[in-house]
């Protein structure tokens, strides 16, 4: 059995049309999906400095393969595995935006960046699926943070802006006096 996500379909949904493939029972992909990520950063280390700083510039999603065969025994039905390759070659060929989704567990929305169909008959295809994401089932805002930001950093940073306004305060009283004298 190749069911994935305890028994879920992973659905397949253009996002423009609405039209949609589901995958299920024999049609579902073989096991061992990986659904990776990846974070985008900009790492700097200043001259000196024993600890970098690092800006966290959001997660990146890796593309994601499915894989497995459509055999029409298995799937009950006579042309079953050609009518799969048709929806899928069209999800494809639309080039739209597309929602994959596998019950909660895996949500991603993007584009189908290849598709595969190995045919050892008109009866049994084999096929794999390359789903590039472009948006992740996570909120869209993301907040730039830079590293390291503790308490410490934070009163260092203050100390010194007062230390400069200071300055500033005393220049210009030294300032008016000089003008004072002359």
């Amino acid at each position: 059995m190749s069911e994935l996500a305890d028994g879920q379909p992973l659905i397949l949904r253009d996002l423009t049309t609405g039209d949609e493939v589901t995958l299920e029972g024999a049609a579902l992909p073989l096991r061992n999906v990986a659904a990776g990520a990846k974070l985008r950063h900009s790492t700097t280390w200043y001259p000196g400095a024993t600890a970098a700083s690092v800006q966290v510039l959001g997660v990146e999603e890796e593309p994601i393969t499915f894989e497995g065969d459509w055999r029409d025994t298995l799937l009950g039905l006579e042309d079953g595995a050609a009518a799969l390759v048709a929806a899928v070659r069209s999800l494809f060929l639309a080039q739209h935006k597309v929602e994959i989704a596998w019950g909660t567990l895996l949500v991603r929305r993007g584009m189908i960046s290849r598709f595969t169909p190995t045919f050892q008959g008109q009866a049994v295809i084999g096929w794999s699926l390359e789903f590039m994401p472009t948006q992740t089932d996570e909120p869209e805002t993301v907040v730039a943070t830079v590293f390291p930001a503790t308490p410490e950093t934070a009163v260092a940073w203050w100390e010194v802006v007062d230390a400069i306004l200071a300055g500033l305060t005393l220049g210009a009283a030294i300032a008016t006096r000089h003008e004072a004298l002359f």
